[in-house]
């Protein structure tokens, strides 16, 4: 609706669940634009450009989850470019990427090692993720030193889905930390960029991932600290663990 209030001539959409497709052509018949959207009750990426009356201008996608990679985002926006946009149609959001900070905070969580209301849970440990999702405005989860970039994709242009592996080093001139931050930003447009990092004034739905320090890692000990990424587009996951040697890197 946005869309064509802001001037496209026709507007195709698509949601798998049919539930949801029936409440918006409601919403769109409540609004009075039934002839200028519609609904096609299917992924994305089961569409060719016969079926939406041919290949559009402009694509807009917003399927992303707090690590950019989930949600099946990519492949979806690769089919759309391929299959449903022009050749010279626009993309929105252009870019988007992950980035990791080092940061201080004072997580707390389950510890299933240690009795829980008097049982014994510790059978459950090995499941027990490496970080916590919290909020990019946490008034506790403090930066330190700068962010760097683990991986960016140009939707506009061409782009590798190929899963890979990503070594990133942080500089910590022996000051202490809790753990490394790792979140996603989009450019939306030229000039207009979207993130949720540490320390944001501004709440957002999308979190912040922190992966924890190790117990093994010394307090306040470390020059650097070595952290590996993986990142699987088929997966639609990314991962994030500190690589060996960071015990002590004096």
């Amino acid at each position: 609706m946005m869309a064509i209030r802001a001037g496209a001539d026709h507007v195709v959409t698509c949601e798998a669940n049919q539930l949801i497709a029936d409440v918006a052509r409601q919403v769109i018949r409540d609004n009075g634009l039934t002839d200028k959207i519609t609904i096609i009750p299917k992924l994305s990426s089961t569409l060719t450009a016969d079926e939406i009356g041919g290949a559009c201008d402009l694509l807009i996608a917003e399927i992303f989850d707090s690590s950019l990679v989930g949600e099946c985002a990519l492949p979806s926006i690769k089919h759309a470019k391929q299959t449903l946009l022009r050749a010279n149609g626009l993309v929105c959001p252009a870019r988007g990427w992950l980035k990791a900070q080092l940061v201080k905070r004072d997580v707390s969580r389950f510890n299933t090692t240690e009795p829980i209301d008097g049982f014994d849970l510790s059978a459950f440990a090995r499941f027990e993720p490496p970080g916590v999702y919290v909020n990019s405005d946490d008034p506790k989860l403090s930066p330190i030193g700068a962010p760097v970039t683990v991986i960016e994709y140009d939707f506009a242009g061409v782009f590798d889905l190929s899963p890979c592996e990503i070594v990133l080093t942080f500089e910590t001139s022996g000051e202490d930390f809790d753990g490394v931050a790792f979140w996603m930003g989009l450019e939306v447009a030229p000039g207009v960029i979207y993130e949720c990092p540490p320390g944001a004034r501004s709440a957002s739905h999308w979190g912040t991932y922190c992966l924890l320090k190790p117990a093994s890692m010394r307090r306040g000990q470390e020059d650097a600290v070595t952290v590996r990424a993986a990142v699987d587009v088929d997966m639609f996951q990314a991962w994030f663990d500190f690589a060996p040697g960071n015990a002590s890197q004096r």
